[in-house]
């Protein structure tokens, strides 16, 4: 999550190229919209992080419920906002939909 957050925060060719297709179709502005991705990606990492140093239920939860809601988030934008979704960066989102629903599972049976 922090190699994908950094090239955004920082503001890298790639990333703000990316950003201006939502523009087009969602009607915001890309350079927030870049950044808010970014930071979230940011907390995400530092959560995932901490619980994984640590092991707070509740934090877990509220964490891989996080991480699912925003890579069901993120394959919406690949396919209904994209001009021609990324496939690593489905297979990537799809990946990380599996693993917080089982973690999701794990901690909901314990």
């Amino acid at each position: 999550m922090i190699l994908f957050a950094i090239p955004k925060l920082i503001g890298l060719k790639r990333s703000t190229e990316g950003f201006i297709q939502f523009e087009h179709v969602l009607g915001i502005n890309p350079d927030l919209f870049r950044i808010f991705t970014g930071m979230s990606e940011l907390i995400i990492a530092s959560l995932l992080i901490i619980i994984s140093i640590k092991q707070f239920k509740k934090l877990s939860i509220i964490t891989y419920f996080i991480v699912l809601s925003t890579m069901i988030t993120a394959l919406s934008l690949e396919f209904f906002v994209r001009f021609q979704p990324k496939i690593i960066l489905v297979i990537i989102a799809i990946l990380l939909i599996i693993f917080s629903s089982y973690s999701l599972k794990q901690l909901k049976n314990n």
